[in-house]
Formats: structure tokens, sequence, C-alpha cells
């Protein structure tokens, strides 16, 4: 029997609901639970990715301001980094496309920033590692830039969103391989 497909307002409310928890997911100190919460990010980016954006931002923003949350700031930076090309370049059906850029993210891109420096540490990489896949998946140009290279047929990214999207599958199956290697030791 053929199933229905869940109402906007139903998957708009799962997907409310997953985010919070699985953001608390990558901050775990179990590794499988860690893989499993990005694994579940991915997916609740491919299916709604502007109101993922808003909260991983949100969650990122909150990292970065906050006293009591400092310790949570480099996961999130790693964790947008690697979702940048689901958000910049989206495949779900309504074709929902993340506003970039926002505000949030250019204040985040300038807190995160300021990590760098003599001592830069995983902070500063993750932060780098942010703005590395902005570069590579979001078009950094104005309209006429962007009309002249649909009209020439050239693409606009230097990778693809199928490229970057095999490699961070790639980087999430290694990832579940060194959680399952940790737990069995």
């Amino acid at each position: 029997a053929a199933y229905a497909p869940l109402p906007a307002g139903h998957v708009d409310a799962i997907v409310g609901e997953l985010l919070p928890l699985c953001v608390a997911g990558v901050h775990s100190k179990n590794a499988m639970m860690r893989a499993f919460a990005r694994k579940g990010l991915h997916h609740l980016t491919s299916v709604r990715p502007a109101r993922a954006a808003e909260a991983l931002v949100g969650f990122s923003l909150g990292a970065l301001t906050t006293e009591t949350a400092v310790h949570q700031a480099e996961t999130m930076l790693h964790v947008l980094a690697r979702l940048v090309p689901d958000l910049a370049r989206p495949r779900s059906p309504a074709g929902e496309r993340w506003a970039f850029p926002d505000d949030r993210v250019l204040q985040l891109l300038d807190l995160s920033l300021g990590a760098l420096g003599a001592a830069t540490g995983a902070k500063g990489k993750a932060a780098t590692q942010l703005v590395h896949a902005l570069l590579l998946d979001v078009t950094l140009g104005g309209d006429d830039w962007a009309a002249g290279e649909a009209a020439a047929g050239a693409g606009a990214a230097v990778l693809g969103a199928a490229e970057i999207g095999a490699l961070g599958a790639t980087l999430d199956e290694e990832e579940e391989a060194r959680a399952r290697a940790e737990e069995e030791a």
C-alpha cells in the first residue's frame, strides 16, 4: 500500500523538533552518537535547507558569543562547513534555498575569523574550513556576472554539489568507522 506524503506543516514540525536534538548530539562524548547526529543534520538539511540553515547559524552564533557555550563553537563551525553544499545548492523537491549572504552568516564569519592568529587552534581551523566551503559552493558575484556565466554555459562553482556531497558522505563513513573502532576498544 502506498502512503500519502506528510503535509508540509507536519514536516516542518518534525524538522523543528529534530534539529535541536541533532545539534545536541554532535556535542556528545559518544563518537557513534556524534556520527548519527551529523548524518541526521545532513538529512534534515536536505528536507528543509532554509530552516536548517537558520537554526544551525543561530546555534553557531550562540556558541561563539556565549561564555557557557564557547566549547561548542568549533563543532558547530565544522558542522556548518560540512553542510554548506546542501544549504547552497538544495535538492529538496520544493527547491527551497538558503538566502545567502544573510547578516547572521556574515556576523558568524566575523566572529569565527577573529579566532585566526599566531596561535590558531582548532576553532581557527574550523573557521577556515567554513570559509573554504562557502567559497567553493556559494556564488560570490553580482547579477551581471551570474547572467554572463549562465549565457556562457560555465559553472559558477569550482566543485559541484555532487562532488562535495560525495566527499561529505566519504568523511561521514570514515567518522562512523572510527566511532565503531572506539566503541569496540
